[in-house]
């Protein structure tokens, strides 16, 4: 028999709550969410007549796959070994509830015991999937039945294709439009501002497909043809610009002086909330910068700030004050500003107009261009299915749904947090008639980020659409002292995340044990949460522009990380008995480039890190390092790849050694016989024994453990 388990409400309602129907899972981070998902495994073996290839496990990446491939796995055998009696009591709390409410219910030990022998011997075949791989199996298993072309060949990355419809649009709609006229010109400029392109189109293009069910919201005076808007401007519409830009500019060329110490002495009866020192100083510095723009410009909308603070709009004293002198600069300019407003206005509704055309049609032709060269993206995979399911063929559409229920009845999705509408929406389509077991996973308040594409309020419409919903409150990974330090802090406010349906749940300390930081004793030596502030500025101005106040969050955090390390070495903090290690220390950033800045404020202090990201290796200072010396061991006679290779960091030369060589032609002996050796060996032995010598002979490795 299995001992009891302890009462707790959340395992109780994992345990003996229904199977059937959709069920809501919500835990915080360190709370068990993939512990109960593993335990449904396990449920739905021993409590229906699914097979382990019948029960559908989704998750979003390659790595959760296989963590939860493994983690199953091994609740599966351990859930064995608890039947079978060499389990250790009290290691799994939810497997010994449940057999014992089985073994209670009549359920033989021997019957539950074979369930699980199967469910191992088959477990190379269980349906644990990414959502992409689940898409691809679905549509590679039943396409003829159901009227889908054969699965083509799957593209890791189609931005080659995606460049190529914009490319085509950008010459058939935008590169026709190029001339001479002066509408054209602006419309140039404007999309030069725009920083528009048939690249940045193709990324406009991908944000697209990744939510396809999207809708597409524009404002409504856009034009059907953007050309027709801009040939159908007033008449002389772009001379008038052009015209006033001149007077302008000549107006301001000759009366500047006058003007500004005009406006400068007017200063103390002009509006205190309109005009200071500092804002008349941005309008004349805009005035300034009128004089090196183009017409084209401000018709593109480059107006410059506060120029609007000189024309005759605003350029008003306060009632009762004496009005400033007149001078026609200033209705010149409120003209300039004017027809500047009115064309730009035009030109963005036209650009909004082509934009709209492209994003419209992009998608099909994008399509097109990839059944030609029969190639799908990961993306395509969802929007087939999609279809497959939802298409005008109401029997095929049956046909599909209930193929792929009758081949996975029941279902689990994991980081459900992370769940696009397109892809909730094809889940809906298979289990939204609430018979099959589905069971999602997730933290609403992770989906705040959108990772993933994720949706918040797909996540709360699913929520909303459950017909069951349990907690998961216990946190297992995080110390006492933290967790009550993040319940004071978020249970402050009654809706700390601002958002109706998504809430706060406070999060209890776990049974399971944790490593222990503090002192030589093991004591805290700190609070367990701490938010830190920025000063301000240097000139006590309050205020932090953006580059310097993250090279402060970076030196900071990186100070930090280096006293304790020392204090580790030292023998003053410990984790769990031992002296702290950097090995211990994570930092999370949110670009590529704040972890580089990260690495580098550490080096700095000279701790070693390692930064872990999606980035290729290709595009690292390494990898560009390793092909400068390869090239110049491929042609050890060019000096100027010899040169490029001595600077890199794998030999570590400085330019004045470098300059140093050029003025003494004989020096250059010892690098190039050094290279046309390592070539040789390259010839005689291959690439890595001669990279291995390379490394050995030159010190490279002493250069680059340096860092």
């Amino acid at each position: 028999m299995i001992a009891a388990a302890p009462p707790d409400a959340d395992l109780d309602a994992l345990v003996h709550g229904p199977l059937d129907g959709v069920r809501m899972i919500e835990a915080s981070a360190g709370t068990g969410k993939t512990w109960a998902l593993c335990g449904l495994v396990v449920r739905l073996l021993l409590e229906t007549p699914l097979t382990l290839p019948q029960i559908l496990v989704v998750t979003f990446t390659k790595a959760a796959a296989a963590e939860l491939r493994a983690r199953i796995r091994d609740r599966i055998a351990s859930a064995a070994a608890l039947i079978a009696g060499t389990g250790a009591s009290g290691s799994d709390a939810f497997v010994e509830s449940l057999l014992q409410r089985l073994q209670a219910e009549g359920a033989a030990p021997d019957a539950l015991a074979s369930r699980l022998t199967r469910a191992l011997q088959a477990f190379d075949e269980a349906s644990i999937f990414t959502i992409h791989g689940f898409c691809q199996r679905a549509l590679a298993e039943l396409p003829l039945s159901v009227g889908l072309a054969p699965a083509p060949t799957l593209l890791e990355d189609d931005t080659p294709l995606r460049r190529q419809v914009a490319q085509d649009f950008w010459r058939l709609r935008i590169a026709a439009m190029a001339g001479g006229d002066p509408s054209t010109l602006a419309f140039g400029a404007l999309l030069l501002r725009r920083q528009d392109s048939p690249d940045s189109w193709a990324e406009r293009l991908r944000e697209r497909l990744r939510q396809p069910l999207a809708e597409l919201r524009w404002p409504v005076d856009l034009p059907a043809d953007p050309g027709a808007l801009m040939a159908g401007a007033p008449v002389g519409r772009w001379s008038a610009l052009a015209d006033a830009h001149h007077a302008v500019t000549g107006l301001w060329r000759a009366e500047r002086t006058r003007l500004i110490a005009r406006a400068t002495d007017a200063l103390p009866r002009l509006p205190r909330n309109v005009y200071s020192p500092e804002r008349l100083a941005e309008a004349i510095d805009g005035a300034d910068q009128l004089l090196d723009l183009p017409w084209t410009a401000l018709a593109a909308g480059a107006v410059p700030g506060g120029l609007a603070r000189l024309g005759s709009a605003r350029l008003v004293v306060r009632k009762g004050e004496v009005p400033l002198s007149p001078h026609p600069f200033d209705a010149a300019l409120q003209a300039l500003l004017e027809l500047a407003g009115a064309a730009a206005d035009d030109l963005a509704r036209a650009r909004l107009a082509l934009l709209r055309e492209f994003l419209v049609g992009a998608p099909a032709a994008l399509q097109r261009l990839k059944q030609a060269e029969r190639v799908a993206g990961f993306d395509d995979l969802l929007l087939d299915l999609h279809r497959g399911l939802s298409g005008p063929d109401a029997a095929g559409r049956t046909g599909l749904a209930a193929a792929l229920r009758s081949r996975f009845p029941a279902a689990l999705i994991d980081e459900f947090q992370d769940t696009d509408p397109l892809q909730y929406t094809i889940f809906q389509q298979l289990y939204g008639d609430g018979r099959s077991p589905v069971a999602l996973v997730g933290d609403p308040k992770q989906a705040i980020y959108s990772f993933r594409s994720a949706d918040l309020p797909t996540y709360l419409l699913a929520r909303a659409q459950a017909t069951a919903r349990s907690t998961l409150r216990d946190n297992q990974r995080s110390t006492r002292a933290l967790l009550n330090g993040l319940n004071g802090l978020f249970t402050r406010h009654a809706r700390p995340f601002m958002e109706d349906g998504l809430d706060y749940t406070p999060v209890r300390f776990g049974s399971k044990p944790r490593a222990r930081l503090g002192g030589a004793n093991g004591d805290p030596i700190a609070p367990a949460l701490q938010l830190w502030t920025l000063p301000g500025s240097a000139d006590g101005g309050g205020w932090l522009h953006v580059a310097p106040a993250r090279r402060a969050v970076a030196q900071a955090c990186a100070g930090e990380i280096a006293r304790c390390l020392d204090d580790g070495r030292q023998g003053r903090l410990t984790l769990d008995g031992r002296p702290f290690a950097g090995g211990d220390v994570a930092v999370l950033v949110r670009t590529h480039a704040q972890g580089r800045e990260m690495r580098r404020e550490l080096a700095a202090l000279g701790v070693a890190s390692v930064e872990l990201s999606q980035a290729s290796v290709f595009a690292s200072l390494d990898a560009e390092a390793a092909e400068l010396v390869l090239a110049a061991v491929l042609e050890p006679n060019r000096l100027g790849a010899v040169r490029a290779a001595l600077a890199t960091d794998w030999y570590g030369w400085t330019a004045a050694q470098i300059e140093a060589l050029a003025d003494a032609p004989d020096a250059w002996s010892g690098p190039l016989l050094r290279f046309a050796e390592h070539h040789a060996r390259w010839r005689r032995r291959g690439v890595a024994p001669m990279l291995r010598r390379l490394v050995r002979d030159d010190g490279v490795m002493a250069r680059l453990l340096a860092r």
